[in-house]
């Protein structure tokens, strides 16, 4: 109990969950969306204090979220929005890049500052350029659920009803497919380690799944425990330790490390 805090995030109507779900962490504050609350959270990690920012357009099941390199913070709405908040003056932006034709569900942030936001719908994938302030739609051969950039500065996308993970150089725009071996694995999340080997989640089989770039080759770890989901998974700072809330959907969720390498001293 002494190496946790808890924080409640207390709501004007009473006993009601706003559903925070995506969090984001910069400059010793956590920010948060709420799915039910169309509200960006912010918490001070070192005061305890919470403020929260409603956003312009109601109902819109605030999804993902990002922080890029001047602490603005951006937000997806499944209903064809993306946002962006400037916590210090309290003011936010509001787009439909896509007509309002997507439904945006998970975003990330290059070195360049574009935001690259995905839709889990008509094949979108918009991005934000900070020279031009305008946004560029793409349209990648399936539909995508989650999004996830290597060191390389390469954009991982999982398509999620395709069974397959696309590969898209941002600067010539070139989009890659590969499909898995197993068929029907459809995988949800998708991560890269510290040796930008990609990782995904893939239920279906009741594994992760390692692609190697290099080689092109899947390698298949199953779960330490059956009938597990887990739709979020992080790597540590060092790239060596995949954590996630594994056996989630099997009983009361546990934080679960997995070390692809093993015990390895660092290089």
């Amino acid at each position: 109990k002494t190496r946790t805090k808890e924080w409640t995030i207390h709501d004007s109507r009473g006993n009601f969950n706003v559903a925070p779900v995506a969090i984001a962490e910069r400059n010793g504050h956590v920010y948060w969306t709420e799915v039910q609350d169309d509200n960006i959270g912010d918490l001070d990690i070192a005061t305890g204090q919470i403020h929260r920012y409603l956003a312009q357009t109601a109902g819109q099941s605030m999804h993902g979220i990002g922080v890029d390199s001047n602490g603005k913070v951006w937000t997806t709405g499944q209903i064809g929005t993306v946002a962006r908040l400037n916590a210090e003056i309290k003011e936010f932006t509001e787009w439909r890049p896509s007509g309002g034709l997507g439904n945006y569900y998970t975003l990330t942030i290059d070195k360049k500052d574009r935001v690259w936001a995905v839709s889990t719908a008509r094949q979108i994938l918009s991005m934000w350029d900070p020279k031009t302030e305008k946004w560029t739609t793409l349209k990648p051969p399936n539909n995508i659920r989650r999004i996830v950039i290597d060191s390389k500065g390469m954009i991982w996308l999982c398509e999620y009803f395709a069974n397959g993970v696309l590969m898209l150089d941002p600067e010539t725009q070139k989009m890659t497919e590969y499909k898995l071996p197993l068929k029907y694995g459809n995988p949800y999340e998708v991560s890269a380690d510290g040796s930008d080997n990609i990782w995904l989640e893939n239920a279906a089989y009741q594994s992760f799944v390692k692609f190697d770039p290099r080689t092109k080759k899947f390698t298949y770890f199953p779960y330490p425990e059956i009938n597990s989901h887990t739709p979020k998974v992080e790597f540590d700072a060092e790239g060596t330790t995949m954590w996630s809330d594994l056996p989630a959907g099997v009983g009361q969720p546990r934080l679960t490390g997995f070390k692809p390498r093993g015990n390895v001293p660092r290089s």
